[in-house]
Protein backbone atom coordinates (compact mmCIF):
# COMPACT_ATOMS: atom_id res chain seq x y z
CA UNK A 1 0.00 0.00 0.00
CA UNK A 2 1.52 3.12 -0.95
CA UNK A 3 -0.82 6.43 -0.53
CA UNK A 4 -2.86 7.25 2.90
CA UNK A 5 -5.31 9.89 3.92
CA UNK A 6 -4.90 10.33 7.56
CA UNK A 7 -3.94 6.93 9.32
CA UNK A 8 -5.28 4.81 6.65
CA UNK A 9 -3.34 3.10 3.77
CA UNK A 10 -4.31 2.16 0.48
CA UNK A 11 -3.03 0.68 -3.08
CA UNK A 12 -4.52 3.64 -5.37
CA UNK A 13 -4.42 7.37 -4.98
CA UNK A 14 -8.14 6.69 -6.06
CA UNK A 15 -8.75 4.35 -3.31
CA UNK A 16 -7.69 6.52 -0.44
CA UNK A 17 -9.50 9.79 -1.91
CA UNK A 18 -13.21 7.75 -2.36
CA UNK A 19 -12.49 6.64 1.05
CA UNK A 20 -11.73 10.16 2.67
CA UNK A 21 -14.55 11.17 1.22
CA UNK A 22 -16.95 8.53 2.46
CA UNK A 23 -15.62 8.76 5.90
CA UNK A 24 -15.74 12.90 5.14
CA UNK A 25 -19.44 12.10 4.04
CA UNK A 26 -20.40 10.29 7.13
CA UNK A 27 -21.34 7.36 4.50
CA UNK A 28 -22.08 4.76 7.14
CA UNK A 29 -24.23 7.03 9.24
CA UNK A 30 -26.62 7.65 6.23
CA UNK A 31 -29.88 6.21 4.81
CA UNK A 32 -30.13 3.86 1.92
CA UNK A 33 -31.89 7.03 0.33
CA UNK A 34 -30.36 9.80 1.02
CA UNK A 35 -27.07 8.27 -0.34
CA UNK A 36 -28.50 7.09 -3.53
CA UNK A 37 -29.37 11.34 -3.88
CA UNK A 38 -25.56 11.71 -3.04
CA UNK A 39 -24.41 8.94 -5.84
CA UNK A 40 -26.50 10.96 -8.46
CA UNK A 41 -26.37 14.45 -7.57
CA UNK A 42 -23.92 16.20 -8.96
CA UNK A 43 -24.79 19.58 -7.25
CA UNK A 44 -25.37 17.77 -4.08
CA UNK A 45 -21.47 16.80 -4.56
CA UNK A 46 -20.50 20.10 -5.38
CA UNK A 47 -21.79 21.56 -2.50
CA UNK A 48 -20.40 19.06 -0.01
CA UNK A 49 -16.86 19.60 -1.62
CA UNK A 50 -17.15 23.21 -1.36
CA UNK A 51 -18.25 23.15 2.30
CA UNK A 52 -15.35 20.86 3.02
CA UNK A 53 -12.98 23.41 1.38
CA UNK A 54 -14.34 25.93 3.47
CA UNK A 55 -14.63 23.96 6.78
CA UNK A 56 -10.68 22.59 6.54
CA UNK A 57 -9.95 21.89 3.24
CA UNK A 58 -10.04 18.87 0.66
CA UNK A 59 -8.58 15.52 2.03
CA UNK A 60 -4.70 15.25 1.08
CA UNK A 61 -3.79 11.94 -0.23
CA UNK A 62 -0.03 11.55 0.51
CA UNK A 63 2.13 9.04 -2.12
CA UNK A 64 3.93 7.25 0.89
CA UNK A 65 5.84 5.79 -2.20
CA UNK A 66 7.74 8.72 -2.43
CA UNK A 67 8.21 10.57 1.34
CA UNK A 68 6.97 9.55 4.99
CA UNK A 69 4.44 11.29 6.50
CA UNK A 70 3.80 15.03 6.22
CA UNK A 71 7.25 14.40 3.68
CA UNK A 72 5.25 12.18 1.75
CA UNK A 73 4.35 14.53 -1.71
CA UNK A 74 0.26 15.03 -1.90
CA UNK A 75 -1.29 13.42 -5.24
CA UNK A 76 -3.02 16.14 -7.10
CA UNK A 77 -6.49 15.92 -7.74
CA UNK A 78 -8.61 18.32 -9.67
CA UNK A 79 -12.51 19.56 -8.42
CA UNK A 80 -14.02 17.35 -10.78
CA UNK A 81 -12.09 14.15 -9.10
CA UNK A 82 -13.34 15.25 -5.98
CA UNK A 83 -16.68 15.64 -7.01
CA UNK A 84 -17.02 12.40 -8.47
CA UNK A 85 -15.38 10.75 -5.54
CA UNK A 86 -18.02 11.78 -3.21
CA UNK A 87 -20.75 10.41 -5.37
CA UNK A 88 -18.59 7.21 -5.50
CA UNK A 89 -17.83 6.78 -1.85
CA UNK A 90 -21.80 7.43 -1.75
CA UNK A 91 -22.29 4.94 -4.60
CA UNK A 92 -20.08 2.12 -2.62
CA UNK A 93 -22.05 2.55 0.48
CA UNK A 94 -25.10 1.56 -1.33
CA UNK A 95 -23.97 -1.49 -2.90
CA UNK A 96 -22.29 -2.86 0.10
CA UNK A 97 -25.88 -2.44 1.81
CA UNK A 98 -28.07 -3.18 -1.16
CA UNK A 99 -25.62 -5.48 -3.37
CA UNK A 100 -24.59 -4.66 -6.76
CA UNK A 101 -27.96 -3.51 -9.55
Amino acid sequence: MSFRWMDRDHETPWEALVDAWRALTRCPEQGTEDLRQQAGDCDAATRLVSAQEDAGGLPAIRDTQRGDGAQAPTVPFDWDEHIAAVMEAAERTVTERTGPG
